[in-house]
């Protein structure tokens, strides 16, 4: 047995996990950075789920958005500033062969999940937004869904009114946190989205 000491430094977080039992190759993979290709053309774009403020609480609703195609980048231009919610970036893209890669997203505001051929490939809740995937030789679908915060939905002018009289600041941080709501609203996949092949 042993002890830890673990600073952590303001207004951050970190995460570590221990144990004894390693259910996968504990070695790591090596990846070449000089031979990534990147997916910067013919993504496509549309709303998934919508939040939105009712008249006691949040309600959560789908959306039956059409994709549309897009650059990476903000999304607050194709599905407007107060877009609160889910939404999916698509690209579908060739391999020559069956090959291990590295998808790295580059950044992404805020939380993303990903699907690659229909397969759940995983979620990150923090950077770096990276995943190991196997791509199959031919045509690859790649879906990134992305959540933002309720920052935009509450950016609002009426909204954050109605907010304000129902709810009161409890204390000086509330007016705080709502002013930092109204300033921190990049939302979407930006990139630069690459695949790193394995050495």
């Amino acid at each position: 047995a042993g002890s830890l000491r673990w600073t952590f430094p303001a207004y951050d977080s970190q995460l570590f996990l221990v144990g004894r039992n390693i259910k996968h190759d504990a070695r790591p993979r090596r990846f070449r950075n000089e031979a990534s290709r990147v997916l910067s053309s013919g993504w496509s774009l549309r709303g998934k789920v919508r939040h939105m403020v009712g008249e006691k609480d949040f309600e959560i609703r789908p959306c039956d958005d059409v994709a549309l195609p897009v650059e990476l980048g903000d999304w607050r231009p194709v599905l407007g500033k107060e877009f609160s919610g889910q939404a999916v970036y698509r690209i579908e893209f060739d391999s020559e062969g069956k090959q291990r890669v590295r998808l790295d997203l580059g950044r992404v505001c805020w939380v993303c999940g990903v699907s690659l051929n229909g397969s759940d490939v995983g979620k990150r809740f923090f950077g770096p937004y990276a995943f190991d995937v196997e791509l199959r030789q031919g045509r690859n679908i790649l879906e990134v869904t992305v959540a933002n915060t309720l920052a935009n939905v509450l950016s609002d002018d009426a909204v954050r009114d109605r907010i304000a009289r129902d709810f009161p600041p409890k204390s000086v941080y509330d007016d705080r946190l709502r002013l930092f709501d109204r300033e921190d609203n990049e939302s979407g996949l930006f990139g630069p989205v690459r695949l790193i092949p394995e050495e």
